[in-house]
């Protein structure tokens, strides 16, 4: 990994419920009962020439081998519509 970039992994968290069934990848294919993470990696977008200006949060359900990059509010758009819950099992 590249030494000038942090990674911030979240707390494994379970789909409690899904108040609103999503149509985005990754999101779509998520189940209650699915154990799902997120990755955001903090580094420097100054003068960014691929395009990418935005902040991008990783989900990742490994079970279901999802792995999908979205925007922060992209991102909080699709959580808005679960419900989860922050598991300490292993």
């Amino acid at each position: 990994m590249d030494k000038n970039v942090i990674q911030l992994i979240s707390s494994p968290m379970r789909v409690m419920k899904i108040t609103r069934k999503s149509t985005a990848e990754g999101y779509k294919d998520l189940e209650v009962g699915d154990t799902i993470f997120f990755i955001h990696d903090l580094k420097s977008t100054l003068g960014a020439s691929n395009g990418v200006y935005a902040t991008q949060i990783e989900l990742n359900c490994p079970v279901k081998g999802i792995s999908v990059k979205k925007s922060s509010n992209n991102t909080l758009r699709l959580i808005s519509g679960l419900v989860l819950k922050e598991v300490f099992d292993k």
